[in-house]
């Protein structure tokens, strides 16, 4: 029995140290791979790192033209475009700078937890603790747009981060330092290292090198120079530094949880979260084979071919095409080179009451159309001339007595703004617009109610308004009436402009295939203010040229206006068990069992005989019999006695 129970406890013990062994060699991460994420609270782990896309809503996010499979093969130029087309065009609400606070125990807690995880300190503040943090512009307002909104108010963007801290990194770039300045956080991260710094550079620490530079990335593709970010050394010290520090802290399953809230939130996605590869294809570098990203698509090898030339080629040929053609649309490379060649209508230099016009963007030969898809006017593609508008393209301008104009479609649409939206709606009251030069025979047009500028939104594909910060070529109008006239300098244009593109090599405008369609955001209802009676309108003297007020503006639209969010609202979803984590947890009760199970033994049957009496195997008819105390013994004979 005795030995039976030890080769048992034996055993027991073996199996035992097996499985702590067994436990202990798998890697944390598989456990972390199978996390499904929650869209409405971030749900990941700091420095829990991610080797999986499994969970997320990336799969319905690249697809078609912007799969992995596709992206991966396309130059460095065309890589940028595709990126940034797929970026902008998914993004559907433009936060605004308070949004960045408000969304912070969403899009920046810890499992769920609603507390707000500052930048480089790692500290877990509350949302109460505002005084002591604030919002971070990972890439410098200074160094960038300089201002709080479009790409200085986009969540993938502003981090919350310890104010001492933000302030002590202020516009410096990211960068190694050798030695420096030790930065701590104050209250409430008091005595949280964040970093050090020297008189030009900032280093983080480790583990969050790699959030920095997978959002400067994010900042420089998505918004460019629409947001001032027009290279990444502006803000990093090198490529090879961002590149090195995206390997010394791969993407956590926090990262990538952060990456699910804002989606559920803007819309979009910061690739180099899903797919740190991009990096190095961006800047025409090999994927190391030891990547370790959420995608495992490492060993990558970067396609080069044609990114100078497409580049150069494309926007040289485009602008000497577009001026020898006498117009100022073929300054981005060909695209929006030249006239409309149709005799049956002809561009205007300037208006006249009562003239019925075509309005095109030049530089996508689209025609905005009174129809609607949706809340936005749809718009006409007019680069093969004017056959196909309809009496919903057509309008008629009136001069108002102020200056100012007003359009009306063939089908009695007015061309008006409500209160709010920046969608056109032909009930609303803000029905004067102002003209101002663009170039020759060109103008923008200004809604003098709402301040906000007539564009054709080329990533959503339709007509809208906005007020931006720049005025880009999306703004740019031209008027066509419908008079034969010669179209001279057409040729020019557009011809100019393609053949310096193609010829100069791989284009840098984005594919041509649409990207992923996503619903408009559910929180946008078309307005409904009723209409107003508009002041009496009288016959002006002033000349219908539009005057040559300087005018600088866009790229990124006006924050969409949406119902308030209440933050108590998002409840985080219950995430179920992972597969890894059953794994775990059976073996770790299999392992704390046997252990208990073998000190039972020990203590309860093998120690309680071990200190037991042993007795003699002597038979006891062996042992001589003692004489009683009393009595003497009888000794054995002795020779002294013989």
């Amino acid at each position: 029995m005795k030995n039976s129970l030890k080769r048992i406890s034996a055993g027991l013990l073996a199996l035992c140290v097996v499985l702590a062994l067994v436990f202990t060699a798998i890697p944390r991460d598989v456990f972390a791979a199978s996390i499904t994420y929650s869209t409405s609270s971030n749900s990941g782990t700091r420095d829990e790192v991610c080797t999986s896309l499994d969970g997320t809503s990336a799969s319905s996010y690249y697809t078609s033209s912007y799969s992995f499979d596709v992206l991966s093969q396309q130059s460095s130029n065309q890589l940028l475009q595709s990126l940034r087309t797929l970026m902008t065009s998914t993004h559907k609400k433009i936060s605004s700078y308070d949004n960045c606070r408000d969304y912070a125990d969403q899009t920046d807690c810890e499992n769920g937890d609603g507390r707000v995880v500052l930048l480089y300190t790692s500290y877990s503040a509350t949302m109460g603790q505002y005084n002591g943090w604030n919002r971070e512009h990972v890439w410098p307002k200074s160094l960038g747009g300089n201002n709080t909104s479009g790409g200085g108010a986009d969540l993938h963007h502003i981090r919350p981060s310890d104010a001492s801290v933000n302030s002590s990194r202020g516009n410096k770039k990211y960068g190694n330092v050798d030695g420096g300045t030790a930065k701590y956080g104050n209250n409430p991260a008091t005595g949280c290292l964040g970093g050090h710094y020297n008189s030009t550079y900032f280093e983080p620490l480790d583990n969050v090198k790699g959030d920095v530079a997978r959002i400067c990335l994010y900042v420089y593709v998505r918004w460019g120079s629409n947001w001032g970010a027009d290279s990444i050394t502006e803000v990093f010290q090198s490529v090879d530094v961002l590149l090195e520090w995206m390997e010394i802290d791969p993407v956590d399953t926090w990262e990538m949880g952060r990456n699910e809230v804002v989606e559920n939130i803007q819309g979009n996605r910061n690739v180099f979260i899903d797919y740190p590869e991009f990096a190095w294809l961006l800047f025409g570098e090999d994927v190391p084979d030891d990547l370790v990203s959420p995608s495992g698509n490492n060993g990558v090898t970067a396609n080069p071919g044609g990114s100078t030339g497409g580049s150069t080629g494309g926007s040289t040929g485009g602008s000497t095409g577009g001026s020898t053609g006498g117009s100022t649309g073929g300054n981005t490379g060909g695209s929006t080179g030249g006239s409309i060649a149709d005799t049956s209508y002809s561009q205007v230099s300037s208006l006249n009451d009562g003239d019925k016009v075509v309005i095109v963007n030049p530089g996508s030969k689209m025609a905005l159309s009174a129809t609607k898809t949706g809340y936005y006017n749809v718009g006409v593609d007019v680069s093969g001339g004017f056959s196909g508008i309809s009496d919903a393209e057509i309008f008629t301008a009136k001069k108002n007595s102020d200056g100012t104009w007003s359009f009306t479609s063939a089908t009695g649409k007015k061309l008006a703004l409500a209160a709010e939206y920046n969608s056109l709606n032909e009930t609303g009251t803000n029905d004067k617009w102002e003209l101002t030069s663009a170039g020759t025979n060109q103008f923008y047009m200004k809604n003098t109610g709402r301040n906000v500028y007539l564009d054709w939104y080329a990533d959503k594909n339709n007509w809208s308004t906005y007020d931006p910060d720049t005025l880009d070529t999306n703004y740019v109008l031209a008027f066509y009436k419908e008079t034969p006239t010669s179209s001279g300098g057409s040729t020019g244009g557009s011809t100019g402009g393609s053949t310096g593109g193609s010829t100069g090599g791989t284009t840098t405008n984005p594919p041509a295939t649409n990207p992923p369609a996503t619903n408009p955001p559910a929180t946008n209802p078309p307005a409904t203010n009723p209409p107003a009676s508009q002041p009496g309108a009288s016959e002006g003297t002033q000349t219908s040229t539009p005057s040559s007020t300087p005018a600088t503006k866009p790229s990124q639209p006006a924050p969409m206006p949406t119902a308030p969010v209440n933050p108590d609202d998002f409840i985080p979803a219950e995430e179920p068990t992972s597969v890894g984590t059953i794994v775990a947890i059976v073996l770790g009760v299999l392992a704390v069992g046997a252990i208990i199970y073998f000190v039972v033994i020990y203590f309860v049957v093998i120690k309680p005989k071990k200190s037991a009496p042993v007795a003699d195997a002597t038979p006891a008819e062996d042992i001589p019999e003692e004489a009683p105390a009393d009595e003497p013994s009888e000794e054995a004979p002795t020779e002294e006695n013989e």
